[in-house]
């Protein structure tokens, strides 16, 4: 607040006519008043709300008498837009899915190919509710990732270090060859989540 009171003091001594802000609130009712009380001459001061603290919020302007204040709703919340929102899930990801099907089948046959195995892969997230759901995805890694990367790692001192450094390889052991790489840069190894979106 203190540093935003100091630049629009320096403002208004420079002549400025119009001083945008944004803010989370917090600070709002405190800095109109300290303005007023100041007697600092700004024309004209746009506070703009931070969208990005108010989440999924959807937000309008309002008043209530003689006070002026911000609308929130969970559109999310309302039945009628829960219910629409469902429908236009299915309505755009069946048709996708069924187009993608014959991909991650092929995809499937390539790693299984490369390397013997469940092509598949899921992690475990915690969803609506606190209900854990698996996300599936294909596997683009070695059945055992782990004990490759560590052995790389024993065997070659300067990819340890760029490991201890970011958590990343240039040349990663655990990726598989031919088709790892290519499944990742083109994010089908994505596809299977459609099913999650289904499933709702």
């Amino acid at each position: 607040l203190e540093e935003a009171l100091d630049s629009l003091e320096r403002y208004a001594t420079q002549g400025v006519r119009t001083v945008i802000f944004t803010s989370n609130r917090s600070w709002e009712a405190s800095l109109l008043r300290e303005i007023v009380e100041r007697g600092l001459r700004l024309p004209t001061i746009l506070v703009l709300q931070d969208r990005h603290a108010l989440g999924p919020l959807s937000n309008r302007a309002t008043s209530v008498g003689d006070y002026r204040g911000t609308h929130l709703r969970q559109e999310l919340l309302v039945p009628g837009n829960l219910a629409l929102k469902r429908c236009m899930d299915l309505c755009l990801v069946v048709p996708l899915a069924l187009v993608a099907m014959p991909l991650v089948a092929l995809a499937a046959l390539a790693i299984m190919l490369v390397s013997p195995g469940n092509p598949f892969y899921y992690q475990k997230r915690e969803g609506e509710g606190g209900r854990t759901f698996k996300v599936w995805k294909l596997r683009t890694m070695h059945l055992d990732a782990e004990r490759r990367l560590e052995q790389y790692l024993e065997d070659h001192p300067e990819a340890r270090a760029q490991w201890d450094r970011s958590y990343k390889l240039d040349d990663d052991p655990r990726i598989l060859p031919l088709v790892g790489d290519f499944l990742r840069r083109s994010s089908i190894d994505e596809l299977p989540q459609l099913l999650n979106i289904i499933a709702g």
